[in-house]
């Protein structure tokens, strides 16, 4: 990120600083992992990152605020996904192009879901999206080895259960 909004050294040093600020408590948080951290640590979270975000605006031009902005709230591309799966993962050529198809067959209705993002999603939209997430992963799983998904699983686990849209609420 800090290639993309051309920070300048001093800039490197101030973000540094807030980000060591409040970093060991939200890691501590996230240790938990998201299925186990109560509401109260998700909003917790939701603050502090929150407070992390607009002390970083603060020092940053109009122009990098606006990058800042748009880097934020941009969701992963299944690009993205993708490539961050096979280096985790060692997936093959061929796994790579099962895992992009699975991918595409229910990415434009993801998309749509998230786009409305979890303040405005209805409870049927939620549910559809943990249904759709859920086929995925199933549809995922059925290409990889048993280790591979073992991997998958624990990443997974840590990361928690996938919601609609939730960089698009902040």
């Amino acid at each position: 990120m800090a290639e993309r909004l051309q920070l300048t050294s001093e800039q490197k040093l101030k973000i540094k600083t807030i980000l060591e600020k409040s970093g060991p408590e939200i890691r501590e948080i996230m240790s938990k992992g998201r299925q186990n951290a109560s509401e109260a640590d998700r909003s917790k979270i939701r603050e502090l990152l929150k407070a992390q975000s607009e002390e970083v605006a603060a020092i940053l031009t109009p122009e990098q605020r606006e990058k800042f902005k748009q880097t934020r709230n941009a969701t992963p591309s299944a690009e993205d996904r993708l490539q961050r799966m096979t280096t985790a993962l060692s997936l093959t050529t061929e796994q790579q192009a099962k895992v992009k198809a699975i991918m595409d067959n229910r990415g434009q209705k993801l998309r749509e879901l998230m786009a409305k993002g979890r303040d405005n999603a209805s409870e049927a939209d939620k549910e559809q999206f943990k249904e759709l997430m859920k086929q995925q992963f199933e549809e995922i799983g059925a290409v990889l080895t048993p280790d591979q998904k073992t991997k998958f699983k624990e990443i997974r686990d840590q990361r928690g259960p996938a919601k609609p849209a939730e960089k698009a609420s902040n």
